[in-house]
């Protein structure tokens, strides 16, 4: 397994993972106790799930302690900062799996809005732990993810994205989102919201209004609302804006398109209203974003 150190800009955001091969996933193995890893605040735009292998570690994320032991773990957001302290004498590690959101996107918009977009952006907790059958899961598909690495087994990037929703089924239930994302059970609701978040997600480019999006499933402008906070804890115009940067940060990283034209391209009505809202949701401006990827 890879042994890894923790490489961090002025601003404490690690670089963006090299995946092997452009693979969807990268597993390795961190010292807790070894300089570069023990205490480094950083954060990352892959999501990350951690299992301590030896010994106890204190994981700090947003603010937020998790002692965690032996054979226990847990789930970091995208964007959020952390550090692992050992708390025992002894070895202290853990196994580190990171992967793209895009992973477990499944391709469908509407499954994406169901099971990914509320862990990552539908509250404020942007880590959790894992119960043990997560947990056994994680350490199940870190192994098989790795032995699909090491020998580049043949389709290895859909057998790890296999892997990963796998995974990913276990995380979801763990989060807790299946109460908040259907409340009440009800069958009416579980519909709407995902048909609002396609309309979104296809619409994202062009003005959309409440009404917009209200009239795509049939509801008034009140109930659209008040479904996309019981749904997602989010305003409909805050899921869109959100929506949005989220596309114009892969722009960012992965084209040489102009801040202006990224920020037409994804459906703001000006650059500088763009730049607000991105360094609103990201502590920094967008070319300043690009310059330290």
């Amino acid at each position: 397994m890879l042994m890894k150190k923790i490489s961090v800009d002025g601003n404490g955001r690690e670089a963006p993972e090299v995946m092997l091969g452009n693979m969807p996933a990268i597993v390795y193995e961190m010292d807790a106790e070894a300089e570069g890893i023990r205490g480094v605040r950083h954060s990352h735009g892959e999501l990350q799930i951690v299992v301590v292998s030896k010994g106890s570690i204190r994981f700090e994320v947003e603010g937020e302690d998790f002692d965690l032991e032996t054979g226990e773990g847990l789930f970091i957001n995208t964007g959020c900062e952390h550090a692992a302290f050992p708390l025992a004498g002894g070895p202290c590690t853990y196994t580190c799996l990171k992967f793209t959101s895009q992973a477990v996107s499944f391709g469908d918009y509407t499954l994406t809005g169901r099971y990914v977009t509320p862990v990552i952006n539908g509250g404020e907790a942007g880590s959790f732990r894992l119960d043990q059958r997560a947990t056994e899961s994680a350490v199940e598909a870190a192994r098989r993810i790795e032995q699909h690495l090491e020998e580049s087994s043949f389709c290895a990037e859909l057998e790890i994205i296999r892997e990963l929703i796998r995974l990913w089924i276990e995380v979801y239930r763990c989060s807790g989102r299946k109460e908040e994302l259907l409340p009440g059970g009800s069958y009416s609701e579980k519909t709407r919201i995902m048909t609002m978040c396609d309309y979104i997600h296809k619409n994202y480019a062009e003005k959309i209004s409440l009404n917009d999006i209200a009239n795509s499933a049939f509801v008034s402008k009140g109930e659209c609302c008040r479904i996309f906070k019981r749904v997602l804890q989010l305003s409909p115009f805050q899921y869109l804006v959100r929506y949005r940067l989220k596309l114009s940060v892969q722009m960012l990283s992965e084209t040489d398109y102009s801040i202006a034209q990224i920020a037409q391209q994804v459906g703001f009505c000006s650059s500088s209203y763009y730049t607000k809202c991105f360094r609103k949701e990201y502590n920094c401006a967008p070319h300043r974003y690009r310059t330290e990827l």
